[in-house]
Order: C-alpha cells, then structure tokens, then sequence
C-alpha cells in the first residue's frame, strides 16, 4: 500500500483558459464543504474509478497555506496499484477537482483588460479530487510519499537519480513536449504556465 499526497488545488493562482475564461480560488473556499460534504478521490473524473473517499477515511483533505492539500491511502487493486507506479514515475503528476457552487454569491465573474473572462471562486460544494495528467490548475502536485514491501526498494532508485545533472536542451524538449499535449486540450500556455511546465519538466527528467 501507498500514501499518495500533494495540491489538489492552489489558492490566488490562475488556471490556465478553461475555452474562454480563467478561474482562481479564494481563500476558505473550501472550508464549508470540507465540514458538511462527503467526496471522493478518483482517477479521471470517473465514478468507476474510485480510489478513496472521505466517508471511509482512506481520502483525507484540508486546508493548508498553498490551497486544498489531501492525502490518500492507495487500496490494493489493479487501479490502485497502477496510480501508485503512474504517480512515481512521474506520468501522472496534476490533480483536478470536481465542483459546483451553489449561490451566486460564491463567485465573482468580470471581464479583463485582455478580452478574458475572469472567475474567483468564494464557496465551493467539492464532489471529487481527481488524478489526471493535465491538470486545470498547473501548479498541483502529486507524490508517493511511502511505499511498503518490494515497492519501497524500487522507490528508493528515483531519489538516486533525482540529483543528476538536467541539461537545458532537455529542459526545452520536454517542455515543447508538455505544450504539444496541452494544445491538443485547447489549453492556452501563459508565463506563469511556462514556468509550471519547466518545472513539471525537470521533475520528470530527474525521476528517470
């Protein structure tokens, strides 16, 4: 079994263009709906593919300085046992959310000097977490961050290799590789995405 944590969602920071508008979450966002709701954790945004749930205390979530940080215990199933190896190498590396809002009161909608619509976020009902590879928000995170019996030996070869030296040119590479995946989801790259990207970009080198 594996402990799988990280972001799930950031606070102030932008999402990349959602088809036609941007969207960020507030601070407290998700206090309400953390103490009332139930949610679960899946992969994809698919019911099918449920990996943990708050109800049975395999998913854990709360709020922490960053935005919406969460911590699961993987079950050991054929999906669960995939997430974990997709997740340490590296394949798997964002998480998304699955919402509503329930008042117009719990966002803000307006128009930006650029043309964009604009989204904040104020109370949000969360449904699901969801691991996934391009994420909307790009600064989420994923990690294993322990592993028992044979996984554990095996983990312990990326932390190895996660000190060697990343030339730039494959820095670019893996970069212009990222982008290519995110047009094909009409996903608009900003500077603060690029920045994101380089970083995913090391972190995926270093793990091999």
């Amino acid at each position: 079994m594996a402990t799988i944590r990280g972001l799930a969602a950031p606070f102030l920071e932008w999402s990349a263009n959602l088809g036609g508008f941007r969207e960020r979450i507030a601070r407290g966002a998700f206090t309400r709906t953390l103490r009332e709701g139930r949610q679960w954790m899946l992969h994809h945004h698919n019911m099918a593919n449920v990996v943990g749930s708050t109800d049975g205390g395999t998913l854990r979530l709360y709020e922490g300085e960053r935005g919406l940080m969460f911590e699961l215990d993987t079950p050991d199933t054929s999906l669960g046992n995939d997430l974990t190896t997709l997740v340490g190498r590296g394949d798997i590396a964002g998480v998304s959310i699955g919402f509503s809002v329930r008042t117009a009161n719990a966002e803000r909608w307006w128009e930006g000097q650029d043309g964009m619509l604009y989204r904040e976020l104020r109370d949000i009902d969360l449904t699901e977490i969801s691991t996934t590879a391009i994420p909307a928000y790009p600064t989420t995170s994923l990690s294993v961050d322990a592993l028992t019996g044979q996984r554990s030996r095996k983990a312990a070869k990326p932390s190895r290799l996660r000190a060697r030296r990343v030339e730039p040119w494959q820095i670019n590479r893996m970069r212009s590789q990222m982008e290519r995946e995110l047009d094909q989801k009409s996903l608009h790259v900003d500077a603060r995405h690029k920045l994101a990207v380089d970083a995913a970009a090391k972190r995926r080198l270093r793990m091999r």
